[in-house]
């Protein structure tokens, strides 16, 4: 991509970041020249959450020990090779996390309930542009997390 089309690009992108109904006081800042985030302003400038919803027939006791024994996993499906992962346990019933990837942190919390997880990420603006993808990711990973192995080679 030559020089002219990136300036081109990041303009686009700051355009539609500030014309965002959740605000974007700090974007002008948030965009390096070279197209980087200013890493205060990847975590100011947030969007509306993003909300996944994975199904299950497990129940929550057992959705709750799958996560409890996938949460060393997570950071082997999150692209880019070089993510660390934070977590706690904030109710009985609730994870929270923070994964750091490329210099950018996504605060999400997952709820554990009788028929599905309900994931919330909150994702920083420029992120935020690509939720789809995210989202698709979330859903195909946290459904493969679920499976238990043991349960798959005794049936």
């Amino acid at each position: 991509m030559s020089l002219r089309a990136t300036s081109n690009y990041i303009k686009a992108v700051k355009a539609d970041i500030m014309s965002s109904p959740y605000g974007a006081q700090r974007c002008s800042r948030a965009v390096r020249f070279d197209g980087t985030i200013e890493p205060e302003a990847s975590r100011a400038v947030m969007a509306a959450p993003t909300i996944i919803d994975i199904p299950h027939n497990l129940g929550r006791g057992e959705a709750r020990r799958r996560m409890e024994a996938g949460i060393g996993k997570l950071a082997s499906h999150i692209p880019g090779a070089a993510a660390t992962v934070t977590h706690s346990w904030p109710s009985q019933d609730q994870l929270s996390l923070t994964v750091a990837t490329m210099g950018v942190e996504v605060p999400c919390t997952v709820d554990a309930e009788d028929d599905r997880l309900r994931v919330t990420l909150q994702l920083p603006a420029m992120l935020s542009l690509m939720s789809g993808p995210i989202k698709a990711i979330v859903q195909q990973q946290g459904e493969r997390l679920l499976v238990d192995k043991k349960s798959d080679q005794t049936a």
